[in-house]
């Protein structure tokens, strides 16, 4: 598993694009790798999590974050497909 941390200093002065709240002590941000091979393809590789901790070190924010369902425009015949759901 990946992962990795950031710093509080870090999220108050420029917070990475993902986070959206910075609880005020460290996140860990973690990618668990996806096995299926059918979502692996048409979804994601991994899921994103990010685990926000206060000053107290004590659990306050959780974010689970996977990228959303493809889908094909067709503006000729003003429909959408939906991408393997």
């Amino acid at each position: 598993m990946a992962y990795g941390m950031v710093t509080p200093e870090r999220c108050e002065l420029s917070p990475p694009r993902d986070v959206e709240v910075c609880p005020g002590g460290p996140i860990l941000v973690v990618a668990v790798p996806v096995r299926n091979k059918i979502c692996r393809y048409y979804r994601d590789a991994a899921i994103r999590q990010q685990l926000g901790f206060n000053r107290a070190e004590q659990l306050v924010h959780l974010q689970t974050d996977m990228n959303p369902f493809h889908f094909l425009k067709l503006p000729v015949v003003n429909m959408e497909l939906d991408w393997a759901r």
